[in-house]
């Protein structure tokens, strides 16, 4: 019974970035523009700024017109220094691959993208 809970302690992590992650893997920006908040710190192609969410939000959407979406899938999470959650992961369309690293909070149970992070690999 220990190494049970020993090991849904560890794997629960993983399922915390599931709201957002679901949305990349469906190639849905309008699905992934829920989780944004108000004021997003985006880095999109080396490019960074404090942007509305509206404006992330067209970004996602140029994102996946030009990806169709094979997969995504998180290879690691974490706690930053800050507090705030993080996920690395990796987005698989026909046309290549990009690298996409979220930081969020969660408030009533909904996970917020406070930063987002996508380059091409």
């Amino acid at each position: 019974m220990k190494k049970l809970i020993l090991v849904f302690a560890l794997a629960l992590p993983l399922f915390g970035t599931a709201q957002i992650s679901n949305a990349f893997r469906a190639g849905n920006y309008l699905e992934s523009s829920r989780y944004l908040g108000n004021i997003v710190r985006l880095n999109w192609m080396g490019e960074e700024s404090q942007t509305s969410s509206l404006e992330v939000t067209n970004k996602l959407k140029e994102l996946f017109e030009i990806c169709e979406v094979e997969n995504f899938r998180v290879i690691h999470n974490g706690e930053s220094d800050s507090g705030l959650q993080y996920a690395m992961g990796e987005l698989y369309c026909e046309e290549g691959e990009y690298a996409i690293t979220y930081y969020y909070t969660t408030k009533n149970a909904t996970e917020i993208i406070e930063e987002l992070i996508i380059e091409k690999k």
